[in-house]
């Protein structure tokens, strides 16, 4: 593709030693990373607000990142960016070779893969091709994740290799067990203990995403986007009405944020917090 190409060659002359630009010149692969992951959450917040022009866009930043690691990759005499190219497609005919292999006429049932394990088999296989012997299954959570999406890869990793509770009741006990010790810990004003007993809760909720069949960390940035729409809402009438936004006030502001509540069920309370 012309455009690829063009990209490639932007890349190129951004690091060029003698007419680049001076700030690439400065940067390395791993002082790139925070920039990176800076664009992929812009990119989520694109995807979640389906903004399709945000998301175009978005995609370009980090195409262009990824053409610049290559980059600094192909001048150190590592790796191009064709390389990276040639490498993903490879990688994604090896692991789905019900759609890509010939051989194979029967196309398997999702279902079927799951409980096959054909996925992680496949993974598997190719980390030993590598020499990459991992001594545990955890092993393969990256360490860089955020803490709620790697608690949730960790336990799904465990689970998937049936350690796990043998029903939800005994899971839902687990989680008032765990909630129990939280209220002694902070009871008990120990800060080391409180900090370990709150991390063991959230460890423990977020297996509520896998006997939900939903992500956590999607579902608390949903949270998180809920919560803020509806104390803006309180914040601006708040204003509107005069008043701080202060504990003495609590009653009006408990009213405001029912208000919220009643609108975002609506389905009102974005339109109505903007025009406030």
């Amino acid at each position: 593709m012309q455009a690829f190409d063009e990209l490639i060659e932007i890349c190129r002359k951004l690091r060029e030693p003698t007419k680049g630009c001076p700030w690439h010149h400065e940067q390395t692969i791993p002082s790139l990373a925070p920039h990176t992951l800076s664009e992929s959450y812009e990119l989520i917040d694109a995807i979640e607000a389906n903004d399709m022009p945000n998301l175009k866009e978005e995609l370009g930043d980090l195409l262009f990142h990824i053409v610049l690691y290559a980059q600094h990759a192909a001048e150190a005499g590592q790796f191009s960016i064709e390389d990276v190219v040639a490498e993903v497609n490879e990688k994604i005919k090896r692991r789905k070779p019900y759609v890509f292999d010939e051989a194979v006429t029967e196309a398997p049932t999702l279902t079927t893969l799951r409980e096959n394990k054909v996925w992680d088999k496949i993974k598997k296989a190719e980390k030993e091709a590598k020499g990459e012997k991992r001594e545990s299954i955890l092993d393969a959570t990256p360490r860089s994740m955020p803490a709620l999406a790697a608690a949730h890869d960790i336990q799904k990793r465990a689970i998937r290799a049936g350690f796990t509770w043998d029903t939800i009741e005994n899971f839902y006990k687990k989680i008032d067990e765990e909630l129990a010790e939280v209220k002694e810990a902070i009871a008990s004003g120990d800060q080391e203990h409180i900090t370990e007993e709150v991390g063991d809760m959230l460890f423990v909720s977020a297996i509520l995403g896998w006997y939900g069949n939903t992500n956590p960390e999607l579902a608390l940035r949903q949270a998180n986007a809920k919560f803020a729409r509806r104390f803006k809402y309180v914040e601006k009438h708040m204003k509107a009405e005069g008043l701080d936004m202060d504990y003495k006030n609590m009653a009006r502001m408990d009213e405001l944020w029912l208000d919220a509540k009643k609108l975002e069920k609506a389905g009102k309370l974005e339109d109505t917090a903007k025009s406030a």
